[in-house]
């Protein structure tokens, strides 16, 4: 099911879909909300592509959230997070190639050696919240061998709508590592996917 249009033209191959742990922190009414398939519609998926016949992958991080059942409990909290990840070993990003949504923010220093982040200003949008992140990369020289490309999520929120911080920051220190450091409290939900591939 497409909800979105993917600016990148290059033939795509060979998909590779996601499984899916979560985890939270605070209220358990909300967290369900946002991302259990039991009490809400919304959705997260990850898919890998090879691109055309070379060493090349396409990742893509796709969110769905659906919200309109927390409007009038809690209040957005300080940008969300999202990242794809992978080994530095296996892979690498190629110049110029990780894009996003509307409302999700990268720039040259949300790119490492491990993928991309983003930050997702979810508070905009209303009842359907939409995001999505893209990269592509190459497999490292002499690498074979069975990988993973992670793919993450960090809501957070004020209960209550009462905001008790002065934002959040986020950081990609290795593979499905994206972590969140706020300044004050906030309640948070992380999501995660994972591909596993043999390259």
């Amino acid at each position: 099911m497409e909800k979105h249009n993917v600016p990148n033209s290059r033939k795509k191959t060979v998909s590779f879909h996601a499984q899916k742990k979560n985890e939270s922190s605070g209220d358990v009414s909300t967290e369900k909300i946002y991302l259990d398939p039991d009490e809400s519609s919304s959705e997260m998926s990850q898919t890998i592509s090879k691109v055309n016949d070379t060493d090349d992958y396409y990742s893509f991080l796709y969110l769905n959230l659906d919200v309109a059942g927390n409007a009038n409990l809690d209040g957005p909290g300080p940008d969300d997070g999202l990242s794809i990840s992978y080994s530095d070993v296996a892979y690498r990003t190629l110049p110029d190639t990780v894009g996003s949504s509307q409302y999700v923010t990268t720039g040259d220093s949300d790119t490492n050696q491990y993928g991309a982040k983003g930050r997702f200003n979810d508070d905009t949008l209303g009842s359907r919240n939409e995001a999505w992140l893209e990269l592509e990369m190459d497999t490292r020289s002499g690498y074979s061998g069975e990988t993973t490309v992670y793919g993450d999520y960090i809501h957070n929120w004020n209960p209550g709508d009462i905001p008790q911080n002065l934002g959040a920051t986020y950081t990609l220190k290795g593979a499905g590592t994206l972590a969140i450091s706020v300044t004050g409290t906030v309640n948070k939900y992380r999501a995660e996917s994972y591909v596993y591939q043999t390259v």
